[in-house]
């Protein structure tokens, strides 16, 4: 699964933001495969703007 950060740039509006905290807290008693997190500036249909992602894979043990 694919979360915002909560240092994206979108995360004063609407929506879910994480910090890598709540991202631990939320895998807890899961199986972490793979979780990534990244900061990078790049484009949105919007024009530039700071991503930060989580890329999130994780199973029942």
């Amino acid at each position: 699964m694919d979360l915002f950060g909560d240092r994206d740039d979108w995360s004063a509006g609407d929506g879910t933001f994480l910090t890598r905290d709540e991202v631990d807290e939320l895998v807890t008693g899961l199986e972490v495969l793979r979780l990534h997190e990244e900061e990078r500036d790049g484009p949105a249909f919007s024009g530039p703007k700071h991503w930060h992602t989580y890329q999130l894979v994780a199973r029942r043990p």
